[in-house]
């Protein structure tokens, strides 16, 4: 209490109360002259650290020194039988209270009186802006003259993991991806720059894009501020930027608003506005969460998260729409097949019950229906990517499923295009590199799969040591394996040994049986792990084993989506004979016939005496 005495006694509260004051009033004219005096973006940042280290001098200053009436003397030269210190105590309260009004002045002259002129004039300088957008190539993508954007993972400023400001960026992108007339380049694209600090020019020409959106997010409870700015790539030029300092529960009003001032700078017309999807933004938060875990590929707690966001909203659709997601990306995996199957399409309809207008959910409703169609899932991820142009997963789901089918063209073109709008994806190399290879065109599939690999994608490495090895270049393909194994995070494994073994004439066939049925007694519970033990019968040409492997694994005909890894690999690497072979005939006329029979024949079958004849 003394101490607290004697800070008072030597006016630092009052000293320390008008420099904040002070303080303050001068980082608003610096903002408002900022503009003007085209200060550098470290300008502000050097001043605040000036402001905070001037602070604690003026403290030490006011504890050292007194202001009397003959001058500024130090605290033990003063006379304490005068009365000087209140005098001082009057001069500040004094300083204070004009620093007070001053500030008060200024924050209704800036709300009332230069607040509208100066959005206006922001507005006006939008619209000079983009009414040159036309005649200015740097606005539009080159080839196609489309006004485009790539939304950059947003900054998190708080204290908790990045989950709600990746999701509240993914929410954005996703929302201006349905702009029509608006180029939005794809997430995983976007989401490469995160925590990087390349130039603006670099990420517009890695994206093929002629403006970036980039922001901050800062979340404390209900408080939530958002600064947002849209960037033309090619110059830095600022064409809108705004901050929002609101409550959690408008953070919809937020999306709106940047979306609605992005079309307008970008002459492109929003879609008509829809209702919340929910109206508890709690809720929604949690939502966000989840999407940015899946993204990532956290499991661990997305689904706990999922759950919490449907215990404080049972009626948010979308919330239900992402648990099928959920169910259906962890089958056979974190989750029992048969569950993951049951869960999924229990959520599905739910989602589908309380809006049936989402797509993805009708989609996940018609993979996981206990009456399973072939037909009705192609038609459902049809619809989905319509619908959805830039919705990553349905993207790579229709890719699966048109090679799985055997429509490699197709396959292809839809790879190229989302490489447009997503041209640093690895999966979607990957895939194009798939359908490459089914259509004969190695070399080309190989340049995809490398592009693939060094973006990190361990499925593309795997597949380049197999086509290696199928190739009979077993040196390059041992070495894209020992890759995967580093990439995967497996105990270290020289691949050579396995590779020389199963390349034995006399008993490599004996070997990959052995490693099989080492595989099958391990009980990895995976799909994944079985399939890769069975493809190596592919790889080196024993396409007769290779059916009778996935008969053995139970991967073939042995329940939801069990067949879909070893027979999507087959197709990928038809040239073995795979689709040629009697057992695949017999499947595909009992399984993939409805398909063609309405969206016409695959690449490699014909129709011939009302049955179909595979090359």
């Amino acid at each position: 209490m003394a101490f607290l005495e004697e800070l008072r006694r030597r006016n630092i509260f009052r000293v320390g109360a008008a420099y904040a004051v002070a303080a303050w009033i001068l980082l608003q004219i610096l903002d408002v002259i900022g503009e003007i005096l085209e200060l550098p973006p470290w300008g502000g940042k050097l001043l605040l650290v000036i402001i905070i280290a001037g602070f604690f001098v003026t403290i030490f200053v006011s504890w050292a020194y007194e202001l009397t009436p003959d001058g500024i003397k130090r605290e033990s030269e003063v006379d304490r039988s005068q009365p000087v210190t209140p005098r001082t105590r009057r001069k500040l309260d004094r300083l204070i209270t004009v620093l007070l009004l001053l500030a008060l002045g200024y924050f209704v002259v800036d709300k009332f009186v230069l607040g509208p002129d100066r959005d206006a004039s922001r507005v006006e300088e939008t619209r000079r802006a983009t009414e040159a957008v036309p005649a200015e190539p740097s606005t539009m993508t080159a080839a196609t003259d489309t006004p485009s954007i790539a939304v950059l993972p947003f900054v998190n400023m708080s204290d908790d993991k990045d989950y709600f400001a990746d999701g509240l960026s993914e929410e954005l992108l996703n929302m201006l991806a349905k702009v029509p007339g608006l180029k939005v380049a794809g997430r995983t694209s976007s989401f490469m720059f995160k925590g990087r600090s390349e130039d603006l020019r670099e990420i517009g020409e890695a994206l093929g894009v002629a403006n970036i959106l980039e922001g901050s997010v800062r979340r404390s409870g209900e408080r939530l501020r958002i600064t947002a700015q849209l960037v033309k790539a090619d110059d830095g030029f600022h064409i809108w930027s705004e901050t929002y300092d609101r409550q959690m529960a408008d953070v919809f009003d937020i999306q709106d608003d940047v979306a609605r001032a992005i079309s307008e700078a970008l002459k492109v017309h929003l879609l008509p506005p829809k209702d919340r999807p929910t109206e508890n933004t709690e809720a929604y938060a949690l939502y966000l969460e989840a999407v940015a875990m899946m993204q990532g590929a956290d499991w661990s707690r997305a689904l706990e998260v999922i759950d919490a966001a449907i215990a404080l909203d049972p009626d948010f659709a979308r919330a239900w729409e992402l648990k099928a997601a959920y169910y259906w990306w962890t089958g056979n995996n974190t989750v029992a097949n048969s569950d993951a199957q049951r869960f999924t399409n229990e959520a599905a309809t739910q989602a589908l019950a309380l809006d049936p207008g989402l797509v993805a959910a009708r989609a996940y409703a018609a993979s996981s229906d206990l009456e399973y169609s072939s037909l009705q899932e192609y038609d459902a991820l049809t619809e989905l990517v319509r619908v959805q142009p830039n919705y990553e997963i349905g993207i790579s789901t229709m890719l699966w499923e048109m090679i799985y089918v055997g429509y490699f063209e197709r396959a292809l073109n839809l790879a190229d295009q989302a490489l447009a709008i997503d041209p640093l994806s690895p999966t979607f190399l990957a895939q194009k590199g798939d359908a490459l290879m089914a259509l004969g065109r190695r070399q080309e599939a190989q340049e995809a799969w490398q592009l693939s690999a060094d973006r990190g994608s361990a499925q593309a490495t795997l597949t380049l040591a197999w086509a290696e090895i199928q190739a009979g270049n077993d040196q390059a393909g041992v070495a894209w394996l020992n890759k995967w194994v580093a990439l995967r995070g497996f105990d270290p494994w020289d691949a050579q040994p396995f590779v020389a073994n199963a390349r034995d004439p006399f008993t490599g066939k004996a070997f990959l049986d052995t490693h099989l049925e080492g595989v099958i007694g391990v009980g990895f519970g995976s799909s994944g792990e079985l399939s890769r033990a069975a493809i190596w019968y592919l790889v080196f040409g024993y396409v007769d084993d290779y059916w009778r492997a996935l008969e053995q694994t139970g991967l073939f005909g042995g329940g939801w989506t069990d067949a879909d890894i070893p027979l999507y690999r087959g197709m990928v690497f038809n040239d073995s004979g795979f689709t040629a072979h009697p057992e695949y005939q017999r499947f595909a006329n009992q399984f993939l016939a409805e398909v063609w029979e309405v969206h016409g024949a695959p690449d490699l079958c014909r129709k011939s005496q009302e049955q179909w004849v595979c090359d």
